[in-house]
């Protein structure tokens, strides 16, 4: 029988060629003669602590160094590594903190073993913080430098340099509720917004036999009442937040399109109802009584008195046909159309917002547009927040 603590990294290989061969807890308890207690702590440790770790402390581990070899040793045993705080820690940071440990001779005691873990452990929660909250990922890097610098003591310190950092980026891609967000942006500092808020239909479709399909997904806030007080307060918002010249484009249903443009004119001058002829899709619905739907209507309004670049009939033929594997939301629109938009209302160096980003297809077509441009796009469901991103810097 192996000794316990001494060796025991020869313990970890055979509990670890047990399971590989599918034992269970109970089973490897019954055939090495241990509690099922004992075999949870070395499972845990073969869970928790990666590869490179558990090899660098093997190498380490006293009884494995011949005498006349001048390294460092130590016992890693299975309580050493319960009590480091180890488990915590990502990857990167067991890796850094075991190769501090061991270039310090491994004389930490304890309390200074867990003081090192406990400001790893800060480390990576300040930075999953810093992905969060951070609306330009450009400046990720040195936040993470000033980070592992300890210039932080508090989460408060970096939420602060965060909201610094944000205010003084023009691009930003923000996760979070509109009417919490649009607040924070600086008044008078946009120039276009173009919406696809919820039109109020309590959209859905069963037209895919594939539960998974993108279109059985509801929209959030997609109830009539709902719908019509998220316009409302937002325009109210944005309304501050644009400059004393601006466009705007609000996508709406037929059903519904009276009701936002009482909403609209409150705060806006409607200009045109937009036609979007879609060319092909028919829409869904109800397949047996109705008209296929070909067009979905937007809302043009301004602010003041800002000139269009160009003059353009009030029916755009964009085909919806939006790649159904990579669609990330169920009501995407084509970055094509945003782009007849922009065509009309965007100049160079213009900031627009999409405050409802959705699948991101507004912020991609003016990313793709304008090398030049500015953007704020926010959204509130964090995977499709991501998924948004992945589409705006490369996806198709």
């Amino acid at each position: 029988m192996l000794p316990i603590n001494k060796l025991s990294f020869d313990w970890l290989d055979i509990i670890k060629r047990l399971r590989n061969e599918g034992l269970i807890q109970k089973e490897i308890g019954e055939k090495i003669g241990w509690t099922r207690t004992k075999i949870a702590d070395f499972n845990r440790i073969i869970e928790s602590i990666v590869a490179d770790v558990l090899d660098l402390c093997k190498k380490h581990q006293i009884g494995r160094v011949t005498q006349n070899v001048a390294i460092a040793t130590f016992d890693f045993s299975e309580g050493w590594f319960r009590n480091s705080g180890l488990y915590d820690l990502n990857e990167k940071y067991q890796l850094k903190c075991i190769q501090r440990f061991i270039q310090d001779k491994c004389k930490w005691k304890k309390a200074i073993l867990q003081r090192e873990t406990k400001k790893y452990k800060n480390w990576q929660e300040f930075i999953e913080i810093a992905k969060e909250k951070l609306v330009n990922e450009d400046k990720l890097e040195k936040l993470i430098e000033l980070i592992e610098n300890n210039c932080f003591t508090t989460k408060e310190q970096l939420i602060d340099k965060i909201n610094s950092l944000n205010k003084e980026s023009k691009n930003k891609l923000i996760f979070g509720d509109a009417l919490e967000e649009l607040p924070k942006i600086d008044n008078a500092s946009i120039d276009l917004v173009i919406i696809d808020p919820p039109y109020g239909a309590d959209y859905s479709s069963n037209w895919s036999e594939d539960s998974e399909f993108i279109s059985k997904n509801g929209i959030k806030n997609d109830g009539l009442e709902e719908a019509l007080d998220l316009l409302d307060k937002t325009l109210s918002i944005l309304k501050e937040k644009t400059k004393a010249n601006s466009h705007f484009y609000i996508f709406t249903s037929w059903e519904n399109s009276p009701l936002f443009r009482e909403i609209v004119s409150k705060y806006l001058d409607i200009k045109n109802i937009i036609v979007w002829h879609k060319k092909a899709g028919g829409g869904l619905g109800d397949l047996q009584y109705t008209w296929g739907s070909y067009y979905e209507l937007i809302i043009f309004a301004t602010k003041g008195n800002k000139p269009l670049n160009k003059r353009k009939g009030d029916v755009i033929q964009v085909s919806n046909e939006v790649n159904k594997i990579t669609k990330i939301h169920p009501t995407q629109k084509p970055t094509d159309l945003i782009r007849e938009l922009l065509e009309v209302s965007f100049q160079s160096g213009d900031t627009v917002c999409d405050c409802f980003m959705g699948s991101g297809s507004t912020i991609k077509a003016t990313r793709e547009y304008d090398e030049r441009a500015n953007y704020i796009g926010i959204e509130e469901d964090k995977v499709l927040f991501e998924k948004a991103k992945a589409f705006i810097f490369g996806g198709k």
